[in-house]
This record gives structure tokens, C-alpha cells and sequence, in this order.
């Protein structure tokens, strides 16, 4: 493919994470087909000891890549993002996490859906990589899997992740030029620029062949993992709407006990069927009750509560 000199910049946020970064930048040497003259990597340090610093120093990347780093010491996902947005100026930026491994065609597929479809937003899939065996229920139930369409599919913010996304250099001013930082601790910063770009009118289109993988380790094998997710996904969700639409918190707080009650009465009883289905019980239960308390933890924000950080 010849992407006629698209400049690129491919940004990580990364916390602490020394080992699975390492893996990270091995594994974006590796990336095939690519004539840009224009290539860098972006790692913010989120981490305001610059844990990283040490490894970022002992890398020489082969050319044509550029290595750049930066150590940004606001706690949270959306202050490191941005950081990225500021200092990037090029034509896309990549956006893949510090615990994800992508193949080597990676990023050549991410453009040549970009060119095929002039996308403003293109997104690729985030397969699980499990550092050990999981649950036989974990494994069968695919908890940890995500929606996949076709390459060239047009898609909604809904099925959009920053874990594995180009996005335009416009797109950025049409999304509201950075990332919430009211999402900062919480996650879902990057469901909320998603959306805000897509109601201005950007596309956002999948490619499938773009493919990451990302590595999950023990502590996440957890049906309590899986319910905080879950939990934390519910208010997020409720925030989000909410934007838009400031009398959606009844409404949803309502349907979020409604949701709860009812997995509540029956994951008991469904332990005797199966435990897959136990699991979603408890799971819907732990997304009825983020729904429910949404309003709870937006007046947190709202009241400048202390933050820490946010590791996906």
C-alpha cells in the first residue's frame, strides 16, 4: 500500500506497566508494508516519576520510526490522552494500549480502511490474550470478547474503544478538541469523544483486519472483576446519556433497580443450570446497580472529590 506520505503518530498511555510495554514497541518494529516517511511513537508517561524513562531511553527504534516521550503527571486516562493530542501533528493519530500486541499488519490495514472509506474514525478489533488458563465458565461464556463486523462496515460510537482506533487529525476540533476529564478516573472518556464526534458528523468505520491483542492477566480472570466492570460500564453509560439529556437520570435510575431485582432473584436458582449464566445474572446486577447510583458519581465529580488513576 502507498498512503502518499500520511504522516502518523502511534500513542500510548501507559502506567506502570514496563513489561507489557517493552512487548508493545518490539511488536510495532515488526509492522509490515508501511512507506510513510513520517512515523512516530508517542508514550505519555502517566506515572509522574517517569517509570518508564528508563526503558523509553535504552530504545533505539529502527527507521523510519521517530520515538518521542513525555511524562504527564495529571492522574487519570483522559489527561494522558490529550497530552497525546497536544503534542502530535500529524495527519492520524493511533491509539493502542500498553498491554495489547498488534499484528504485524496492524496498522497498514487501520489506513487502507481509512482511504477505502474516508473515514474520520476507524476502529479494529481487541482480541483477549490470556496470560493463563481462565475458568472453563470464563472461557465458554466469551466474557471477555467483543462485537466484530465486517471491514468497511460503518459502525456507531456504541462499538467504538480507544484501545484500537486511528482517528483523523479534523476529527479532534469535531469531538470537542480532547478528551472529558470528568471521565479521567472512571473510564469511558473515549465512548464520550466517540459520540461527540459522531453527532458532528463523523464516520466511524471498523477494520477488521486490523487486529491487537490484548493481554489478560489473573487478576482480571475474576467474576468480581467482571461485576466492577460492569458496575463502572452502568454509570458511565447513564453520564454519557446524560449529556445530552439531563432528565434521563430518573428514568434510568429506576431501570437500573429494576434490572438489578430482577438478576438478584434469579442467580441463585440459575447456579443449578449453570454457572455462565449465574455469572451474567451477577454481572447485570453489578450494571443495574452503576445505573441506579450514576448521579451518585457524577456529583463526585462535579464536587472535586480526589482522583486517582485509572488502569483498564
Amino acid at each position: 500500500m502507498n498512503e502518499k506520505a500520511a504522516s502518523l503518530t502511534v500513542a500510548i498511555c501507559t502506567f506502570k506497566r514496563p513489561e507489557s510495554l517493552a512487548r508493545l514497541l518490539g511488536a510495532l518494529w515488526e509492522q509490515a508494508y508501511l512507506v510513510s516517511s513520517s512515523i512516530e511513537i508517542m508514550i505519555v508517561d502517566n506515572d509522574p516519576n517517569a517509570s518508564a524513562c528508563g526503558l523509553v531511553n535504552g530504545i533505539k527504534p529502527p527507521v523510519p520510526w521517530k520515538l518521542r516521550y513525555f511524562v504527564e503527571p495529571a492522574p487519570g486516562v483522559s489527561y494522558a490522552r490529550n497530552r497525546c493530542l497536544r503534542e502530535s501533528n500529524t495527519d492520524f493519530i493511533v491509539f493502542i494500549d500498553d498491554d495489547e500486541i498488534p499484528q504485524p499488519d496492524w496498522l497498514v490495514s487501520l489506513l487502507e480502511t481509512q482511504v477505502a472509506t474516508d473515514a474520520g474514525i476507524v476502529c479494529g478489533p481487541v482480541i483477549p490474550r490470556f496470560e493463563s488458563p481462565p475458568p472453563n465458565w470464563m472461557r465458554k461464556g466469551k466474557f471477555f470478547e467483543r462485537k466484530r463486523f465486517t471491514s468497511g462496515t460503518k459502525i456507531t460510537f456504541k462499538d467504538s474503544r480507544s484501545g484500537n482506533v486511528l482517528i483523523r487529525r479534523d476529527t479532534i476540533a469535531l469531538a470537542g478538541r480532547e478528551f472529558d476529564t470528568r471521565y479521567g478516573t472512571s473510564g469511558a472518556e473515549d465512548t464520550l469523544f466517540f459520540k461527540r464526534a459522531e453527532e458532528s458528523g463523523v464516520t466511524i468505520f471498523w477494520s477488521d483486519k486490523a487486529i491487537v491483542y490484548e493481554d489478560i492477566p489473573a487478576d482480571r480472570m475474576k467474576l468480581k472483576w467482571l461485576a466492577r466492570r460492569a458496575f463502572k460500564g452502568g454509570q458511565n453509560w447513564v453520564r454519557i446519556l446524560a449529556e445530552s439529556n439531563s432528565s434521563i437520570w430518573l428514568p434510568m435510575a429506576f431501570n437500573g433497580i429494576a434490572s438489578a431485582s430482577f438478576s438478584l432473584i434469579f442467580i441463585v436458582p440459575s447456579l443449578i443450570i449453570s454457572h455462565i449464566i449465574a455469572a451474567r445474572l451477577v454481572i447485570r446486577f453489578a450494571g443495574g446497580l452503576g445505573k441506579a447510583t450514576a448521579w451518585f458519581a457524577a456529583r463526585k465529580i462535579r464536587n472535586q472529590l480526589p482522583v486517582s488513576h485509572y488502569i483498564g
